[in-house]
């Protein structure tokens, strides 16, 4: 399921993968969302947001920001993990979820493999969404000050 680049494919058929990858972190006690402004976002990110609190994670939800906000500020917020809603440069249509650690670096094939094993656990329910969270605007702001000089 997993690239090395996170999860891609046409965004009609990836709402099961989010509600499973949230559900997958279970544990963590917070988690960072980000994404582009693709069509889809909204219904990925809702999917994503709905299976990490049905884990009890806390979602830190910064709306549509690149990847590089994840990456800068997820040591800032000490999330366990960020996850980006994103397919990078594919069609339109397609979408994906991009999985960064604690550090701030893609995650690695072993780490991949225990969050996989862990999503074919999980049994979606059968409707999947929730409303995002509120923008939490902090996360650009972060962003910004660390990538804008003085």
């Amino acid at each position: 399921m997993f690239g090395t680049d996170g999860v891609r494919g046409n965004a009609k058929t990836l709402p099961q993968v989010g509600y499973r990858l949230g559900r997958a972190l279970e544990g963590c006690h917070s988690v960072l969302v980000v994404g582009d402004n693709r069509p889809s976002h909204e219904a990925l990110a809702g999917a994503l947001v709905h299976g990490l609190e049905d884990a009890g994670v806390n979602v830190l939800y910064g709306g549509v920001l690149p990847t590089a906000a994840a990456s800068t500020c997820i040591d800032y917020f000490a999330a366990d993990y960020a996850v980006v809603v994103t397919a990078s440069h594919n069609p339109p249509q397609d979408n994906g979820f991009k999985l960064i650690v604690s550090s701030g670096d893609k995650a690695d094939a072993s780490t991949r493999e225990k969050v996989w094993t862990r999503m074919k656990s999980v049994v979606p329910p059968a409707v999947i969404g929730r409303p995002l969270p509120p923008v939490n605007k902090e996360i650009a702001r972060v962003y910004l000050d660390r990538i804008t000089p003085e």
